[in-house]
């Protein structure tokens, strides 16, 4: 029978306990985890022997910081896997420290995939340094959401103050599916609520689709449970969440007025967003190829630029020696212009050209340079023409 991995927790808190538990269950492998709250108690544990992989939280209680215990247990057990887990106010390790470092540090928030691949190799006897930094597999296609519906931010806050009143908690916002806060009160509690905002976004998608499978107008309600804060999260519709900060004492005890007035207040705030609220215009965005030439990186050819000129045929002309060349016969290009014919004298017909109306004397008189000399052309008259000068010249007919 195939003996399965044993790993060891260490946090005084039991929350790191819970996180990797619900870990394994989500890889869906089966360990045997050992809990201990202490440094005494997990170094007993390693000297018995059998164990593949510590997790430990940095902070270890009573000064005790994790970074030690992993030196102590290094010197019982050089083999065994060792994690250190920071929470967000914990120290920041550079570079080289975590290199040098005979354990894996990680800090919130966590890096969902990276622990999954660190906690794999933990287990399977593999290189938890190398998993760190190993690349996490994502599909390559990605999906639009399309646009957050807009939302009328007074009425919003006229909502929050019913809220403010009728819960009471630390600080409450309105918060989109892209990590953008519409509006809020968050002037107390010593939290990072911009961040806290994106992180509750992240769940927008899976809310949409999973509405795919119930069918309708999906409404959910989430609980954190935390030992510094307890947080509601409540869907307004797809792309808007309602979120609740209480104190981290007693926070979880408000779920039932959570459950009447937040979500009372929560289907306010979808009123003010119409049926938009629900409306998802999705699509899959491809990642483009590296080779696609875009229309914009085109380089234009200026006329200063030199291009390459098409070679043209070259015609017969043939040499001094009155041979001819072997070049290719240049095209005969045919006019396309209509080529007339002279006509003869014989068959000119000024009846025919003219419809009959021609006075053949007044038309001699046209091309006749004594009637050009006859006229009275001096300096006054220049320009003009008498009645007399017109009938000559044949531009008005004598008979009128």
């Amino acid at each position: 029978m195939v003996s399965l991995p044993r790993i060891m927790t260490v946090d005084p808190t039991g929350n790191i306990p819970a996180q990797i538990r619900a870990a394994f269950e989500l890889m869906d492998r089966l360990v045997v985890q050992i809990d201990v709250p202490g440094p005494t108690e997990a170094l007993e544990e390693l000297q018995r022997g059998g164990i593949d992989a510590v997790i430990a939280a940095w902070n270890l209680g009573d000064g005790t910081q994790g970074w030690e215990l992993a030196a102590k247990l290094r010197q019982v057990d050089d083999n065994v896997s060792i994690m250190l887990l920071g929470d967000y106010k914990d120290t920041d390790l550079d570079d080289e420290m975590r290199e040098q470092s005979p354990f894996v540090y990680l800090k919130r928030p966590f890096d969902i995939p990276q622990l999954i691949n660190v906690l794999k190799a933990a287990i399977d006897g593999g290189d938890i340094f190398a998993a760190v930094n190993a690349p996490t597999t994502s599909s390559g296609t990605k999906v639009d959401l399309g646009p957050v519906p807009a939302i009328n931010a007074d009425k919003v806050d006229e909502v929050m103050q019913g809220v403010m009143y009728d819960l009471n908690p630390i600080a409450a916002m309105v918060t989109t599916r892209d990590g953008a806060v519409v509006t809020g009160r968050t002037e107390l509690g010593d939290a990072d609520y911009e961040h806290m905002a994106r992180l509750v976004g992240t769940s927008a998608e899976m809310n949409i689709n999973m509405r795919d499978v119930i069918g309708g107008n999906l409404q959910t309600l989430q609980l954190y449970d935390g030992s510094d804060f307890d947080i509601f999260v409540l869907s307004v519709g797809l792309h808007h969440f309602l979120v609740l900060v209480f104190d981290g004492k007693d926070g979880a005890s408000q779920i039932g007025a959570v459950r009447r007035y937040g979500s009372k207040h929560a289907e306010n705030l979808i009123a003010i967003m119409g049926p938009a609220a629900f409306l998802v215009q999705r699509r899959e965005v491809q990642d483009e190829p590296e080779q696609v030439v875009r229309r914009s990186d085109r380089s234009a050819k200026y006329s200063t630029q030199e291009v390459q000129q098409p070679e043209l045929a070259r015609a017969d002309l043939g040499n001094s020696n009155g041979a001819t060349t072997q070049e290719e016969d240049a095209p005969v290009i045919q006019s396309a212009m209509p080529q007339l014919d002279a006509i003869a004298d014989d068959d000119f017909d000024l009846d025919s050209l003219f419809g009959g109306d021609l006075d053949d004397a007044s038309a001699d008189d046209l091309f006749s340079l004594d009637a050009l000399e006859s006229l009275d052309l001096n300096e006054k008259k220049k320009g003009t023409a008498s009645m007399e000068d017109a009938i000559n010249l044949g531009i008005l007919d004598g008979d009128m």
